[in-house]
């Protein structure tokens, strides 16, 4: 009895202790300041070290300094082979994942960028200097603050022909890329300070400042509380998947709602203190990081957390998110589209024209993990023949690629 009890306790105390944050090998003394996970890749912007890249899904690490001036990496952008870094020293561009990095920071008067996002030809970038837009890879840059009263922006999220913007005059709306500007004058965001904004399909995140998270699904016009229990929390950074959201607080961990924001539980077991501002996840495990101070990157897997996550031992299943190549490309009007899911995710793929407009959304629904190959006759959408974008939205990833439709 005595042995089967000794067993017994140590099997319980293994279970306790693999079913926790851990420090991502590699990673200690790092102070974190964003997260970008592409496939396999792991990109890490830090405070004074530069980029941190693991092409092992965090097995080795490799440090590229991306400009001396550019002290703190405070957000990654992804699109293709284009990695974005916004730092306190501008935007600066890498082609050969993280090797080599390029200033692009012609238009930009105020260097401090808080947040970049890409969708197709449209980068846009937001900090001290309120919105920066280019349409060329950065190579040029239009300040664009027509209609925005605090120029200190932290957030920006680009959705179905609409962008949006968060920070200390709360949120601002642009239908026509930048050009204006249109404040959300809800009575329930007013005043407030946005920290985070994230799309997920149809759905708009809001993470403030000491109010919470707030959610809207009819593009920002009204707003619902998804406080329970954490209502004064300071929100730094929000990822949904499935069902699931996890939110990154500064002074309270990670929270995990299982149930759409309904209810929420704090899965702070292992981290060194509550204070964090990055999150990410891959095909099995979530990130997250802190710049409260040099403590690396913590992981945990996905699996211990919520439903629906495969073992990636599933040789069945793909063990990323991926996005191909169209095949054939150029086209005459038929192609295919493939795409890969680790696990059940709801879907968008939408085609972008040469100036960053939606075109068409061949698909918008709930897809099963596994790879999918959708074939696109692009008749149907009345396309004259030219350069086109299609990007692909699964929960937190996103990916653009470009096809060419000769008639």
């Amino acid at each position: 009895m005595r042995t089967f009890l000794t067993l017994l306790t140590l099997i319980i105390l293994t279970v306790e202790i693999s079913s926790q944050w851990n420090l991502v090998t590699g990673t200690s003394g790092l102070e974190i300041r964003s997260i970008v996970i592409s496939s396999n890749n792991i990109y890490v912007g830090t405070g004074g070290r530069g980029v941190f890249v693991s092409t092992n899904s965090g097995q080795t690490w490799r440090e590229n300094a991306v400009a001396p001036s550019a002290i703190y990496v405070r957000d990654l952008a992804i699109d293709g082979n284009n990695l974005f870094a916004g730092t306190d020293g501008g935007v600066f561009i890498s082609t050969d994942q993280g090797n080599t990095w390029t200033p692009k920071n012609t238009g930009i008067t105020s260097l401090n960028i808080l947040d970049i996002e890409v969708s197709g030809n449209n980068i846009f970038a937001v900090g001290d200097g309120g919105v920066y837009h280019s349409i060329n890879s950065g190579n040029n840059w239009t300040q664009m603050n027509n209609g925005i009263d605090n120029s200190t922006l932290k957030a920006v999220a680009i959705g179905s022909n609409i962008v949006y913007v968060g920070g200390g005059g709360g949120i601002y709306t642009s239908n026509n890329n930048g050009l204006s500007w249109n404040k959300i004058n809800t009575y329930t965001l007013w005043g407030t300070w946005v920290n985070a904004l994230t799309l997920d399909d149809n759905l708009l995140y809001a993470g403030t400042w000491q109010k919470g998270i707030y959610v809207s699904n009819d593009s920002g016009t009204s707003w619902s509380a998804i406080n329970s229990n954490m209502s004064t929390t300071m929100i730094e950074s929000i990822i949904p998947i499935s069902d699931n959201i996890f939110a990154a607080t500064w002074g309270q961990g990670i929270y995990l709602s299982t149930n759409n924001g309904s209810s929420w539980n704090l899965i702070n077991t292992g981290l060194p203190h509550n204070f964090f501002n990055s999150i990410a996840f891959s095909s099995t495990h979530i990130y997250c990081g802190s710049s409260a101070g040099f403590d690396g990157l913590m992981s945990r897997p996905l699996s211990e957390l919520i439903t629906g996550v495969e073992n990636s031992e599933n040789e069945n299943l793909p063990t990323a998110f991926y996005l191909h190549q169209n095949y054939p490309n150029p086209f005459n009007p038929n192609t295919v589209i493939s795409y890969q899911l680790p696990v059940g995710s709801n879907v968008s793929l939408k085609i972008y024209d040469m100036f960053g407009r939606e075109v068409a959304t061949p698909l918008n629904e709930f897809r099963q993990a596994g790879t999918h190959n959708l074939k696109l006759n692009i008749q149907n959408y009345s396309l004259s023949s030219g350069v086109y974008f299609y990007k692909l939205i699964a929960g937190g990833f996103s990916e653009t690629k470009k096809m060419i439709y000769l008639k």
